[in-house]
């Protein structure tokens, strides 16, 4: 089991916004799961990669494609780096690694 962090790359986000981001979308995603597959995925080192997409749209066409697992987007409140209501980051998961590799195995990593 694993989940996905899918961050936009085309944002000027210092490291420690993106982290945050990345952060608050884990635990939304997390939040949306079932809690058997919270506690296994637990249980099993909470294994989490995040991969990068180049735009909104690009994020936006694989988080809606998914329909059978966790997912969460998170969108900036603007007090800091970004304006408000900029979408920085989805999640898939937590949910077996196959299931979410349908969707994201084309991605890279983010770096």
């Amino acid at each position: 089991m694993k989940q996905v962090i899918i961050m936009r790359d085309d944002l000027d986000m210092s490291r420690g916004k993106a982290v945050a981001q990345g952060s608050h979308v884990s635990v939304l995603a997390t939040q949306n799961a079932d809690q058997s597959d919270v506690d296994q995925w637990i249980e099993n080192g909470g294994k989490k990669i995040t991969l990068r997409v180049s735009s909104e749209d690009e994020l936006l066409d694989i988080i809606t494609q998914v329909d059978d697992l966790p997912t969460a987007k998170i969108r900036d409140l603007g007090y800091t780096e970004l304006e408000a209501n900029t979408l920085t980051a989805g999640a898939i998961g937590p949910a077996e690694e196959d299931e979410i590799d349908n969707y994201t195995g084309h991605l890279s990593l983010y770096k």
